[in-house]
């Protein structure tokens, strides 16, 4: 499936990505994040060398991530076919700096990650039938796509991790992470939408 180069108007700047009807949109959520990047970015409590974007779907944070942190390679890491398309499409201009890999979480890898890039699923699953593309579709938004075994695939592989949730998540967010050596290291954002609040924080492996 072919995808369509969109811009988008984001905290950092216009970001043109790859986009097909099999792939989330970038959204609030995406925005959010976004946002919480910049706010790392220009604080400097971050300086990575090396940027994954777990659950990439356009690539559009593996983008703002090349853009504000200039790592010396950014991977785009997604299990659906689908979002591995658009995401080469949309990191296409970095050429030698950029990856990207058909994997379910990080399992792909041995080596760990300077920062991981986490907005994962955490709406309540649909009851429709699915056909294939809707199926990747709701697996980029479902909590029940597995966001316990997303949350602990990235533990073990980063070093520090950027993390967007819901209030509406029904995963303690905190005990996995705690688990695995990691301390809530800022709390970036709280952004308010409608009946749900996002978050968006810095964790990373004790001793920062």
């Amino acid at each position: 499936m072919r995808c369509e180069f969109r811009k988008y108007v984001t905290p950092v700047g216009p970001l043109e990505v790859c986009v097909n009807d099999c792939v989330y949109e970038p959204a609030e959520d995406t925005m959010a994040m976004i946002a919480a990047m910049n706010v790392l970015a220009e604080g400097g409590l971050v300086r990575p060398t090396t940027v994954v974007d777990v659950g990439s779907g356009t690539g559009i944070l593996a983008l703002a991530a090349a853009k504000l942190f200039n790592p010396s390679i950014v991977a785009a890491i997604d299990a659906s076919p689908y979002a591995v398309e658009a995401s080469a499409a949309t990191l296409s201009a970095l050429r030698g700096r950029a990856m990207t890999i058909q994997c379910d979480g990080l399992r792909c890898f041995r080596d760990s990650w300077d920062l991981a890039l986490l907005n994962p699923p955490y709406l309540p699953s649909s009851r429709g039938e699915l056909n294939v593309c809707s199926g990747w579709l709701e697996a980029s938004w479902s909590e029940n796509a597995g966001l316990g075994k997303m949350c602990e695939e990235v533990a073990k592989r980063s070093r520090a991790i950027l993390i967007l949730y819901s209030s509406l998540t029904t995963f303690d967010i905190d005990d996995c992470l705690n688990s695995y050596g990691f301390t809530r290291v800022s709390r970036l954002l709280n952004v308010r939408l409608f009946m749900e609040s996002l978050m968006v924080e810095l964790w990373a492996r004790r001793p920062m």
